[in-house]
């Protein structure tokens, strides 16, 4: 049976020396303490479970809205060889036409038991936003949602499993409810909310936040009062997860410090947010979304901007460099900066019944990381894709 041992477990709640046992693409047996036996030998690095993605178009020069088998492909090798081993593959505001067509094939993605990450499911993400804060969307896209549209894109259940709306927005707490009652998580993202229309929108359904700070309303005046806008609400609301984007670009080490000690680790996700340029070098320029009709982007800094620098335009860091950054300069226990980017999306995503932890019964998703938290190698669903091997026998390769 195969086998890892002599690694760091780094578990829900703690990190100890130990040894996985898997069959296929299950975990067998999780052994804390042993030390010896058959197996690849980790030689004390820390096996870590998968990544989970909630938020992330693209990576590696490929875009999911592209909306074609190799898009895919070369997008989930990608990640794969960063630890993402499944994600929600993210649709930036476009045309319905394409929009179906995003989603048409990422139910063909889930399908397919080939491709190096598993695609748990489709996040829309628009096309309900508030134009005040588009950031690098489209504005000839955005729109408020018709009971038409969704009902377009319910059809699509269960392959869309993810929606971010602006709650204010005309028609927003009837599609909540509806979305909602469809099986399909909704959060609240690219909204110039303010707490009424965030409780109504709780009410109605909405459970999750689309990165946190990032296109996204803070407090106003009304008179001499102050009135919550998104982001105090997401932060103060117990009833909501959140995510943010760790890349030290679009938050500090003090904004992410405020998210970790507000939120806690079992409600903050960290998330890509990931664009095409993820993975090309400085320099390069890429389109958001659809090639053929998506907006131009430069990747500079380490991140994605519009040519006129007047926007961030996506990150372009996978979620193995999030964790390393979280942990150096926020200070976050690595076992919680794992769960952050593990088994809490793996909760929002409805898959912690499968992924986010080592434990027995669940997917084989392991990540290997080194002392400096680089990625060393991967499996998922029980099979190397990325760095080491295992032979059928558990050996080294």
């Amino acid at each position: 049976m195969p086998a890892i041992r002599n690694a760091r477990l780094v578990l829900k709640d703690r990190i100890e020396p130990g040894a996985v046992e898997f069959e296929g693409s299950r975990i067998t047996a999780v052994r804390p303490g042993a030390r010896g036996g058959a197996g690849f030998d980790a030689n004390g690095a820390f096996l870590v479970p998968g990544f989970v993605d909630l938020h992330v178009h693209g990576g590696g020069g490929a875009d999911f809205l592209d909306a074609q088998p190799e898009a895919f492909e070369t997008a989930l090798k990608f990640f794969a060889s960063r630890g993402t081993t499944s994600l929600l593959a993210t649709a930036l505001t476009a045309s319905p036409a394409e929009m179906c067509a995003f989603l048409s094939e990422t139910a063909r993605a889930m399908a397919r038991s080939d491709l190096p990450s598993e695609v748990l499911g489709a996040h829309l993400e628009g096309p309900f936003l508030n134009p005040q804060q588009k950031g690098c969307h489209l504005v000839q896209y955005i729109r408020n949602p018709t009971e038409s549209e969704v009902d377009g894109y319910l059809r699509f259940v269960p392959t869309l499993r993810h929606v971010t709306i602006a709650p204010e927005i005309d028609g927003a707490p009837e599609a909540i409810r509806r979305f909602r009652a469809a099986g399909v998580t909704v959060s609240a993202g690219h909204t110039m909310a303010d707490e009424r229309h965030l409780r109504k929108a709780l009410e109605a359904g909405l459970s999750h936040g689309t990165h946190l700070w990032s296109s996204m309303s803070s407090f106003h005046r009304e008179g001499p009062f102050r009135i919550l806008g998104a982001v105090e609400w997401l932060l103060g609301e117990d009833a909501v997860t959140t995510e943010v984007i760790a890349d030290l670009k679009h938050l500090s080490p003090s904004f992410l410090r405020i998210a970790y000690r507000t939120k806690g680790p079992d409600r903050l996700c960290l998330v890509s947010d990931a664009m095409r340029g993820a993975g090309m070098p400085p320099g390069s320029r890429w389109r958001i979304g659809p090639e053929e009709t998506g907006v131009e982007a430069i990747v500079e800094d380490g991140v994605g901007m519009l040519p006129d620098r007047s926007s961030l335009a996506s990150s372009v860091t996978p979620i193995d460099r999030m964790v390393k950054n979280v942990v150096e300069a926020v200070g976050v226990p690595l076992h919680e900066a794992i769960r952050m980017a593990s088994l809490t999306p793996a909760r929002v995503a409805g898959v912690a019944d499968r992924k986010g932890s080592l434990e027995a019964g669940k997917d084989a998703d392991f990540v290997l990381l080194g002392e400096g938290l680089g990625v060393l190698g991967v499996w998922g669903r029980g099979r190397a894709v990325s760095g080491v091997a295992l032979t059928l026998s558990g050996g080294r390769a």
